[in-house]
């Protein structure tokens, strides 16, 4: 009896390590050094409703918070999007892996046969003559200190543009603009940043707060911290927002298309596809698909053409020179009919060519590409 439930013990812990390796996809909101701060987002978002929790992550040696963990990816992508539009993480995104560190295995009892105690040969050591003349002292090595890292106090304030009152909301910084992580500090009050590992020591900083435009912008870590002696003095940052006038807009980070084309990138398919699914689930949402190109000069374009085959070349493209708004308007048009591919009805999907007169980078240097972008503004829920 004794053996049998040892062996159902077993087949039990087998069966929680591979539920637990097979939960590859995260729905991530936050993700900090810090493992305090990462504890007090997770309570702010189980507070409002969310079973949240964080884990770490060895490769990027940061604490994820996420929201959602499932072995299912379009069921990831789905919820993904819906808190995206539905709730203030419009930064949330999918991660594919592994978080957490590995669990140890529990050692099981082991009943064993009694063993016939013998004794043992004792073994003596004989110790070799030295001469303690010819012994001379090594030198100690020198071992440094690991500098630690600087952190610096900020408060970060949010003001209405016109009102001039502070308002409340969140900042996000990431180091690259390309990556999707990135720590997220509260306004209003003291918080410790750590400093970026990049070689410029610069951060992208984003702001977010309900009712109110998104604001990007550069900060240097290093000039901002050279501002003061003390510093434990808290660095002030203050940025000056404006109320959206209608509808929630949506940056879709992972929609891409390839250079002056209206051919999406094979990683766009996931965020849209979440899209066309929470759709179909929503029958009131209607939404609105604004497309951006970099720059407002014509060029030379590759449109899908005849194809069907949104996230590849194919023989049925069609290349001609195009304004900035036609490309544009192609790129809406080639998100517009995916989601009608997927099921999604074609007039719940509005469009809109921006072409290149709203820029959130120069138009020049490694940056521009991010000009190049699809939003997506729910017109009604």
């Amino acid at each position: 009896m004794k053996k049998i439930a040892i062996l159902f013990f077993v087949l039990l812990l087998t069966g929680q390590m591979y539920a637990q390796e097979t939960s590859n996809y995260y729905v991530v909101i936050g993700a900090f050094r810090n493992i305090d701060y990462a504890i007090a987002y997770t309570n702010k978002a189980n507070k409002a409703g969310f079973s949240a929790e964080y884990a770490f992550n060895k490769d990027r040696q940061l604490n994820y918070v996420f929201v959602l963990s499932t072995n299912e990816k379009r069921k990831a992508f789905s919820f993904m999007m819906k808190i995206r539009l539905e709730t203030e993480y419009t930064q949330a995104w999918v991660f594919t892996g592994k978080l957490g560190a590995d669990q140890p295995q529990e050692s099981l009892p082991i009943e064993e046969s009694p063993i016939e105690e013998k004794p043992e040969p004792v073994l003596i050591e004989e110790k070799p003559k030295v001469d303690s003349t010819a012994l001379k002292p090594e030198p100690l090595p020198v071992v440094e200190e690991p500098q630690k890292p600087q952190y610096r106090p900020f408060v970060f304030r949010l003001t209405d543009s016109e009102t001039k009152k502070e308002i409340k909301g969140d900042i996000f910084l990431q180091e690259n603009i390309s990556d999707n992580n990135f720590s997220t500090y509260v306004t209003s009050e003291n918080v410790m940043v750590d400093p970026p590992k990049n070689v410029a020591g610069s951060y992208v900083l984003f702001t977010q707060a309900a009712g109110y435009q998104n604001v990007t912008q550069n900060i240097n870590f290093k000039t901002l911290q050279g501002t003061s002696k003390n510093l434990n003095e808290p660095v002030v940052i203050s940025i000056s927002l404006k109320q959206v006038k209608k509808g929630d807009y949506i940056e879709f980070t992972h929609v891409r298309f390839f250079k002056d084309a209206s051919i999406l990138q094979p990683g766009s398919e996931d965020e849209l596809r979440g899209l066309a699914d929470l759709m179909k689930e929503n029958a009131r949402y209607k939404i609105k698909i604004h497309a951006h190109c970099n720059g407002k000069a014509d060029r030379e374009a590759t449109l899908l053409g005849t194809s069907t085959q949104y996230f590849a070349t194919a023989s049925g493209n069609e290349k001609k020179t195009v304004s900035a708004k036609q490309l544009t308007a192609a790129r809406a048009e080639a998100v517009k009919n995916y989601l009608i591919s997927q099921g999604v009805e074609g007039s719940r999907i509005g469009t809109m060519a921006e072409g290149g007169r709203i820029p959130l980078y120069p138009e020049t240097g490694n940056t521009s590409q991010f000009n190049d972008r699809v939003e997506i503004e729910v017109v009604r829920r």
